[in-house]
């Protein structure tokens, strides 16, 4: 019961001061990397996730480059990376309805670094993720036509909020039923 009190504290906080909501994971070998992120914000209904911090090590990934500046030619720029190598750094957004975007840089087993945004990578022996959720903040995805691909746009959110209040509101509940 304290441990679920602990949570009602904690998002009763985060709705008084907008602070962020850590969702802290581990993914297993084999997993699909970037589905695995995306399917936990839609299961969660996040809708304004971002990346944290990430480790651990991936294979068979594929990445597109930076110098990608049209959306019709992205295939172009496309890399495929076999084996093994380990997650330097990762960073992104993530948003249940609009997708993500993620950036990570991998070193291989000399410690070459490359980097960009992030396709597919399965996880090779682990990835120890932790997201964060801004409860007054929904993230979308538009059109921008200056850069010609879909950009970010962050607004205000009071369903986020009334989001976090109905779960503070379900721990209490639990909490009185098994107290």
């Amino acid at each position: 019961m304290r441990l679920v009190l602990a949570a009602c504290f904690a998002y009763a906080h985060a709705l008084k001061t907008c602070q962020p909501i850590a969702h802290a994971m581990r993914l297993t070998p084999g997993t699909e990397l970037k589905t695995a992120l995306m399917d936990y914000v839609s299961e969660h209904a996040l809708s304004s996730a971002y990346i944290s911090t990430c480790v651990g090590s991936v294979s068979a990934s594929r990445l597109r480059m930076a110098s990608c500046s049209d959306p019709g030619s992205a295939a172009a720029h496309v890399r495929d990376y076999a084996g093994n190598r380990e997650i330097v750094s990762m960073v992104g957004t993530i948003t249940a309805r609009d997708g993500a975007h993620i950036h990570v840089s991998l070193s291989d087993e000399e410690g070459a670094v490359v980097g960009g945004h992030l396709l597919s990578a399965r996880v090779f022996t682990t990835a120890e993720v932790v997201l964060q959720e801004l409860p007054c903040a929904r993230f979308s995805r538009r059109h921008d036509p200056a850069t010609g691909f879909r950009e970010l746009v962050v607004e205000r959110s009071r369903r986020g909020i009334a989001r976090i209040a109905a779960r503070v509101g379900r721990a209490v509940r639990l909490a009185l039923r098994s107290a």
